[in-house]
């Protein structure tokens, strides 16, 4: 009698405060996350629109990404308010009808979302490889690409038609009458979206090291960027842990408290591959940065202010003959792209050799003026001046070179 009594108490229990109640770090998380790609994209459009004065395509895509990602983190705090993250038995039924509609808007905003920040690495690949002349890279690049966009369409498409009518797939899957393929063929269908996202994710990943380990020397600011592409490899690990969660997990057991565990790992593949993709754009506030606080010994890579043409020891400099600069002082192309701003080639040295103008000692920036003098001896007679002696340039005496 008892135990029937604690089971008929329990769903009376609020779902806020049931055992395991996850709900909490869900919506922090959620919260946290939009702050900080909030932050991130911010930061990069002004690199982008005032610094570098480089917009393109890539970041485009991050800006529908980021919008799609927000939304969908924006789903996911809602949910909390319809038994996200605790156990279902502890959910009232109308409760559960919305969280399986708010499910379905959140999987379709995944996949564009995902879609969208994977397009903004492969735009920007090219701006990287700008000097690279491989036909294998580009191939691999509109490949992934392509990939990418057939993966998303047909993954949003199948889920929005898994049922007929279409307006069905926001019900409960328990719902009698439905029309709809099994939960089984939906789950298959989510495991192959994540593999496949997997391999593009480690393509994107190994794409940006080759083109940084083919065109820089050994060197400390190489180390640099290729851990700055490194953080790709957190994208890579959650992707992982998504797929074994999908394939071990059963979801229509338990559903609300089940996508508060998965969830969390979504919402993380997307929000930290967009960081990831925004990382480059912001090398000229990095450089900055670690300027300020004494991590660089120098603002500018060649260690000379472009303006006044002194180095950054406060010493004066010859002039470097370069790429003309903008007014706030940072070099651009003719085409008025940034040398180096973060997101192109300035990123990698292309210097003949591969040596970078950073790297070179102040012995090395000193201009040296060698002279050899070739001293010979002849005899001439005596009170006959040689022509050879004294010439004249410019009607002034010259010496010769034996008299210095």
């Amino acid at each position: 009698m008892a135990n029937s009594s604690n089971t008929t108490s329990l769903p009376t229990i609020p779902f806020q405060e049931s055992p395991d109640y996850k709900g909490h770090e869900v919506l922090s998380l959620n919260a946290a996350l939009i702050a900080c790609t909030s932050f991130i994209l911010a930061l990069r459009l002004y690199v982008r629109s005032f610094m570098s004065k480089a917009l393109g395509v890539d970041d485009l895509f991050a800006v529908l990404a980021y919008g799609c990602l927000v939304a969908l983190s924006a789903f996911e705090i809602r949910s909390v308010q319809f038994g996200s993250g605790a156990h279902i038995q502890f959910v009232p039924g109308p409760l559960v009808a919305h969280f399986f509609e708010s499910l379905v808007n959140n999987t379709l905003i995944y996949f564009f979302g995902t879609g969208l920040m994977r397009l903004s690495i492969v735009a920007f690949l090219p701006r990287l490889a700008q000097d690279l002349t491989s036909p294998i890279f580009n191939k691999l690049v509109y490949g992934i690409g392509i990939v990418i966009i057939v993966q998303t369409l047909g993954c949003f498409f199948y889920r929005l038609t898994e049922c007929t009518p279409i307006k069905d797939i926001w019900l409960v899957p328990t719902t009698p009458g439905l029309n709809c393929v099994s939960p089984q063929q939906e789950n298959s269908m989510m495991v192959g979206h994540q593999a496949v996202g997997i391999m593009i994710d480690f393509a994107l990943l190994a794409l940006p090291i080759w083109v940084v380990h083919t065109k820089m020397l050994f060197s400390q600011r190489k180390i640099q960027v290729i851990l700055v592409f490194s953080v790709g490899v957190f994208v890579l690990v959650t992707g992982i842990i998504r797929i074994v969660m999908l394939k071990t997990l059963l979801f229509l057991e338990d559903l609300t408290f089940n996508m508060s565990t998965i969830g969390p790992w979504t919402d993380l593949e997307g929000h930290v591959g967009l960081w990831c993709a925004s990382f480059p754009a912001l090398q000229p506030i990095l450089r900055i940065v670690a300027y300020k606080i004494g991590l660089r010994s120098a603002l500018y890579s060649y260690d000379k202010d472009p303006k006044s043409g002194n180095t950054g020891n406060g010493t004066s400099s010859v002039k470097w003959a370069g790429p003309s600069r903008s007014n706030n002082g940072y070099v651009r192309k003719g085409s008025g792209i940034d040398a180096d701003d973060g997101s192109e080639k300035g990123i990698i040295s292309s210097n003949e050799g591969g040596i970078e103008l950073g790297n070179l000692n102040s012995m090395d920036r000193a201009i040296h003026r060698k002279v050899e003098v070739d001293v010979s001896v002849e005899e001439a007679p005596r009170g006959k001046r040689l022509e050879q002696d004294y010439g004249h340039i410019n009607g002034k005496p010259n010496q010769n070179w034996a008299d210095l």
